[in-house]
């Protein structure tokens, strides 16, 4: 087949879930033999295009990945020229769109007789509301999310939402609690709505305790037990400040026990302030941002993985990864974080925003080394079975047959 790809958004441009996800959905079928272009908006650096692993990346001049109404504007008018160019010399079998990257250049809309697979990353509009508001704690964060975030959801997300669920002929969310949110909310399109849980490459990330022996002892942490790592943007809607709390109850509990917090974002700042003022310095290390390579040596260096979001999550990555380096996941329930472990086989659920909960449930893997040990081995047997970006990918393609076939058998 030959495939192209919209995203507004690469790891070019962001650190994020869907960047990660777009790559390897890209490059898994590229290596599976099949022709992948990527469209997305202009390079940071001013670069033109690029090709790697199989995938050849195109940055479209006169775009920005910002999305503003202007923003996603031009996006529109850039993609869909540029998509009838290449189409029109090498015509492409079907156009894959992360997100709501793609709804113009569904077959109605463009004019090209050509299928439209929409991947949806996160959940529904009502659940993304959701999300923004469970991260209000002040009076200033009630009247943004009345007065700014409210009203940019309804006038300008939830249409631009509607157009994409009515242009594509599939839509692919990435978990089955994602697909249960879109169908709650835009029932017309159920059956037209897959879920195909997120796969992460189970290759590089893998159980490696000499690379985690390397970390603890960059951060001068040797030898020390526990370990708890926090992965992810640092947005306040991830529940960081929610995991430092946690980590000041299961310090008074066990003196030892240290805290690795890996990612860089807007939070960052005002979350080693609150590490400071809760007596943790010296016992949480913010490690920064940490490219994709250097990830598994931060999973390996920690004995549980702490999620403690807030967010109605699509699926996140970052849980899929540290079972895949054999670790158990202790998560808040919330959104597809329920597609990511066996609760007490590979880690434990608890009530989103449950400090207490959180604490017990990584106090209780910490008193029973056994218990510890079984639920890393069943860890990393899900993520085998249930995650690989193999997997993955040839649910794409199996769904992406079926709609190519589906759309000559209507033409």
């Amino acid at each position: 087949m030959n495939i192209c790809i919209l995203s507004t958004t690469t790891e070019a441009h962001l650190a994020g879930g869907s960047e990660t996800h777009c790559r390897l959905m890209s490059e898994g079928a590229a290596a599976a033999g099949h022709r992948v272009t990527l469209l997305t908006t202009r390079h940071p650096e001013g670069k033109a295009s690029e090709e790697k692993n199989g995938v050849r990346t195109l940055y479209l001049d006169g775009t920005d990945h910002s999305m503003s109404v202007r923003w996603a504007a031009r996006w529109r008018l850039k993609s869909l020229e540029k998509l009838k160019e290449m189409h029109a010399s090498a015509p492409f079998d079907i156009v894959w769109a992360e997100n709501l990257s793609g709804w113009h250049c569904s077959a109605a809309r463009s004019g090209l007789a050509l299928p439209l697979v929409t991947i949806m990353n996160g959940p529904g509009v009502r659940d993304g509301l959701r999300s923004e508001f469970n991260r209000v704690s002040t009076a200033g964060e009630l009247a943004a999310f009345a007065l700014k975030t409210l009203p940019q959801n309804l006038l300008f997300y939830l249409p631009w939402f509607y157009n994409t669920i009515k242009g594509s002929d599939a839509l692919i969310a990435v978990s089955p609690e994602s697909a249960g949110s879109i169908k709650a909310e835009f029932s017309f399109a159920a059956a037209k709505i897959y879920a195909v849980c997120n796969g992460i490459d189970t290759a590089l990330f893998k159980p490696d305790p000499a690379a985690g022996a390397k970390t603890l002892a960059r951060h001068g942490f040797s030898g020390a037990w526990p370990v708890i790592l926090m992965a992810g943007v640092l947005h306040k809607q991830k529940g960081f400040h929610l995991g430092l709390e946690a980590f000041r109850r299961i310090k008074e509990k066990m003196s030892g026990a240290r805290l690795l917090i890996a990612g860089g974002g807007p939070e960052r700042a005002s979350l080693e302030s609150l590490s400071v003022s809760l007596g943790l310095s010296g016992s949480a290390a913010f490690c920064g941002h940490v490219p994709q390579s250097g990830q598994p040596e931060y999973y390996n260096a920690c004995d549980i993985f702490l999620n403690p979001t807030l967010r109605v999550e699509g699926h996140p990555l970052v849980a899929l990864e540290a079972l895949s380096c054999g670790k158990p996941v202790v998560t808040a329930a919330i959104g597809g974080t329920a597609s990511t472990i066996v609760d007490g086989e590979s880690g434990f659920f608890f009530k989103p925003g449950d400090v207490e909960a959180m604490t017990e449930k990584c106090l209780r893997l910490f008193s029973d080394r056994v218990l510890l040990a079984a639920m890393s081995a069943s860890a990393r047997a899900r993520a085998l079975s249930e995650f690989s970006v193999e997997k993955m990918v040839r649910e794409y393609l199996r769904i992406t047959a079926e709609v190519i076939g589906g759309f000559k058998g209507a033409s």
